[in-house]
């Protein structure tokens, strides 16, 4: 592998001939080890150009150490997520190749730590600051953060992911930003301000528990009579009250309130311009809801 990899590193290049020897030689035993991983992100920092096949192979080899072959399978533990940001390094310092790698695994993931979803956000904004511009690549690594399995509010964008929006908008104001970027800003706003926080998935030790209770097969009469019981018509009422709860907490989320109404103004109005990206947030506020509380509906006749 050493050989390999040196040979490789020489040419600051990987082919698709490299890429089928890298293959025999990571899944030769059908897993990825730990030095594998390690290897594997140093060759991306000296060889990161490389063919199509290259950046998909490095995609797989990290999804397959880090997000699938752990128990439970689609769970990324802490201790993992702080070795990949050591392999990663300073957000400023993160090649392209690694952020997309870094894409790959949320999207495949159920559950990664939230502690490696703010450090993707970190990377695009440090590559925003770097050219202060934000691209339609970057548009789609930033939706693929914001919408991560281990975001704050998973499928509903927080407060802080919000502050995070207005501040790249900030920083490209004026730019040639991609025609993208003002529909992502507007719906991700609105988002944060109407949406309802819904499914959040288990933990990895609920997981665990309940994979052992499936791989339990042993007959047990009591124990299945006891389910029978605990899981049966007396369930029926506290899932209907759940229901109701959540239809009744999704309609209040869909209205904006005065106090978001208040932050989103001041948002706006912080810099004194109101460019398009921000004039769409009010656009599609308005579309979704029709009426807006009242300081809304001044800023939008201001913008």
């Amino acid at each position: 592998m050493n050989k390999l990899l040196h040979s490789i590193t020489e040419k600051h290049f990987v082919t698709a001939e490299d890429v089928l020897r890298l293959r025999r030689e990571v899944f030769g035993d059908h897993l990825v080890d730990r030095h594998e991983a390690y290897q594997l992100f140093q060759l991306a920092d000296s060889a990161p150009a490389g063919d199509h096949d290259w950046h998909d192979f490095l995609c797989e080899a990290a999804t397959d150490f880090f997000v699938r072959q752990k128990d439970p399978c689609g769970y990324m533990t802490e201790a993992d997520a702080v070795f990949l940001m050591k392999c990663f390094g300073a957000p400023e310092t993160v090649s392209t190749i690694k952020t997309d790698v870094l894409c790959h695994m949320l999207k495949h993931a159920t559950l990664v730590p939230r502690s490696l979803v703010e450090f993707g956000f970190e990377i695009v904004r440090a590559h925003v600051l770097a050219d202060g511009r934000i691209d339609a690549d970057e548009v789609n690594r930033l939706r693929c953060f914001l919408f991560a399995a281990g975001g704050d509010g998973n499928i509903a964008i927080t407060r802080a992911e919000a502050e995070l929006l207005f501040d790249i908008n900030d920083l490209t104001h004026g730019e040639a930003n991609a025609p993208a970027w003002t529909h992502f800003f507007a719906q991700g706003v609105a988002n944060h301000l109407m949406a309802h926080i819904g499914y959040q998935p288990l933990n990895r030790a609920e997981v665990l528990r309940l994979e052992d209770n499936l791989a339990d097969h042993s007959v047990n009469i009591g124990r299945f009579v006891s389910r029978m019981f605990s899981r049966g018509p007396a369930e029926l009422p506290k899932q209907a009250n759940k229901n109701r709860l959540r239809e009744g907490e999704a309609a209040v989320a869909a209205q904006v309130t005065a106090s978001e109404a208040d932050w989103l103004a001041d948002r706006i109005g912080r810099d004194g311009v109101y460019n398009d990206a921000e004039k769409a947030v009010i656009a599609h506020l308005k579309s979704l809801s029709g009426q807006l509380p009242p300081r809304l509906e001044e800023l939008a006749r201001s913008a």
